[in-house]
């Protein structure tokens, strides 16, 4: 717990020669998220969004003709729901009585990347996350799609995938390898990637994302639900972010209280994702801002770096080669044998996926955990990989939008022999074995930088 504590906690550094001279860094962050906002140089940006927003939520239904219907639906916590909504639905209005505690857990058995902290999990009461958990979903929904500003001349276009759908992830790789904008980004919430008309890509990642949000932020996100009927819900959401957070020894004798000093992201938020896509957005066009005032000539990996930290933000760039090497959301783009942009799986989440179960495993019903697996992989791309392994545990092949070996890999930077090498072996193995492989290793190295071990 201690160390999944460190998430929310620890003071933000960083290794980049661009930002290693400046003392005291974290305190530099937080001074210039505010100056960033006091300074109006969110007013653009926050204009349209409140504009937005304000339409989508026009024409919403009540909270009583929406909740009633839906906690009602067959469901494991149906229960619990159907208590929250008589609690929040009184006579007149909308009632959110947050109990004012914080239950935190840390998240087992999580698969993460080698040295990843253990994540905690809050528990912030069923009754306003159910409210919660709406008013964002509309919010989401409020701003997905395209988003384009002028900044200077200069075209710049927030492309927001509400979900991981097949149809959206394409679209954020159509928007970055067509090239329409001067400046393209497709986001979800902290995980996005940026091209230019010149030919730049990366994939850029905020470090201790959710801590890095400080009171501006919040107020921001308020300001854009003023006058809808869903206001004073998502003041509760940001006052949950006030409260403390207890911390009790299991035998219940000890207890250590943390009290932040403005509006923190615990983990278990509903505004978890709406927030962070929101500071994404500020972060985009500050960046494109950034170039612009240096007058460089050509788009760097120091734009980004600086750009995000003129707004509070300590971000990782990923330089993109090649469109190949562009990841959102586990999915990287490919051109299909008959030229189309097709979104593919990682192969090191497919691998990773393989022949895993919590506890022993199934033996006397192995087939048919395999075969469901199989079948989920239907938007995972159509390839020598995917095939191999529906045909494996008869599942129907695919037949259109086919990804050859050397598309493909190019990704990993390995020739198209490596896939005949894994595919084989697979082909070959039996409940209980393990397959090793230089390949595997070089394609779990680039997915999630595990080491290269054979």
């Amino acid at each position: 717990m201690g160390i999944a504590l460190e998430r929310l906690t620890n003071v933000r550094v960083s290794d980049n020669p661009l930002l290693t001279h400046i003392p005291n860094l974290d305190s530099q962050l937080w001074y210039n998220q505010h100056a960033y906002f006091t300074s109006g140089a969110d007013s653009q940006l926050t204009n349209y969004l409140t504009q937005v927003i304000h339409s989508h939520f026009s024409d919403l239904p009540t909270y009583c003709d929406t909740f009633l219907p839906n906690a009602n639906q067959s469901h494991v916590k149906r229960k619990l729901r159907v208590n929250a909504v008589n609690l929040a639905v009184p006579d007149k209005g909308i009632g959110l009585n947050y109990d004012g505690s914080y239950r935190l857990k840390v998240k087992p058995l999580e698969d993460a990347k080698p040295g990843k902290r253990s994540r905690m999990v809050g528990d912030l009461g069923v009754e306003l996350s159910l409210v919660g958990g709406y008013v964002m979903a509309c919010a989401k929904q409020a701003i997905y799609g395209r988003h384009v500003f002028n900044i200077s001349g200069k075209t710049v276009c927030l492309y927001f995938s509400k979900d991981s759908s097949e149809a959206n992830i394409l679209g954020a790789f159509q928007l970055l390898m067509h090239h329409e904008y001067d400046f393209s980004f497709s986001i979800f919430s902290d995980d996005f990637c940026v091209s230019t008309k010149s030919g730049f890509m990366a994939n850029l990642d905020i470090t201790s994302c959710d801590s890095s949000h400080g009171p501006d932020i919040f107020r921001q996100l308020t300001l854009f639900f003023q006058n809808t009927q869903y206001y004073e819900c998502v003041v509760s959401l940001v006052d949950q972010c006030r409260h403390s957070m207890d911390i009790k020894s299991l035998d219940h004798r000890h207890k250590v209280k943390l009290k932040p000093h403005h509006p923190t992201l615990w983990s278990g938020s509903t505004l978890t994702t709406f927030i962070n896509t929101i500071s994404v957005f500020n972060l985009c066009l500050s960046i494109v801002t950034y170039f612009i005032q240096t007058n460089d000539a050509a788009f760097s990996e120091k734009h980004c770096v600086m750009g995000s930290f003129k707004v509070g933000y300590l971000v990782t760039v990923d330089l993109c080669p090649t469109y190949h090497r562009l990841q959102f959301l586990k999915h990287s783009p490919c051109l299909s044998i008959d030229g189309n942009i097709v979104s593919v799986k990682n192969l090191g989440v497919i691998l990773r996926s393989l022949g895993k179960s919590r506890g022993p495993p199934p033996s006397d019903n192995y087939y048919k955990l395999n075969r469901e697996a199989a079948m989920s992989m239907e938007h995972s791309g159509n390839h020598r990989l995917t095939n191999a392994i529906r045909r494996k545990w008869g599942v129907d092949q695919m037949f259109c939008d086919y990804v050859d070996d050397g598309e493909l890999l190019a990704r990993y930077g390995i020739g198209d022999y490596a896939l005949l090498d894994i595919v084989a072996m697979y082909d070959l193995a039996s409940v209980g074995d393990v397959i090793c492989s230089h390949y595997v290793d070089v394609i779990l190295n680039v997915d999630y930088g595990y080491p290269i071990s054979y």
